[in-house]
């Protein structure tokens, strides 16, 4: 069971997540992306963040990555760096 000051750690972490993106996707608006350019984007994340590493893997131009973790790593790069941009 999580003390109460671990559920509010994990609450800031997880609003800080969703502003990130949040922010992430209104600069990717700015630069052209449409409501269909980031429902694409939303369903690889969603892809990423779940078990089937097929799909993962097929995110990416074959040969892209040997592994799905390698995959998601790479993605998990991505996202660091275009946030931090």
């Amino acid at each position: 069971m999580m003390s109460a000051l671990e559920n509010l750690a994990a609450a800031k972490a997880k609003a800080d997540a969703m502003a990130n993106f949040d922010r992430f996707i209104a600069a990717r608006r700015a630069n052209g992306w449409t409501d269909s350019d980031v429902a694409e984007y939303r369903e690889s994340i969603r892809i990423l963040m779940s078990d089937d590493d097929a799909a993962a893997l097929a995110l990416f131009p074959s040969g892209t990555y040997q592994t799905a973790e390698q995959a998601r790593q790479g993605a998990r790069e991505y996202w660091a760096a275009s946030v931090s941009a």
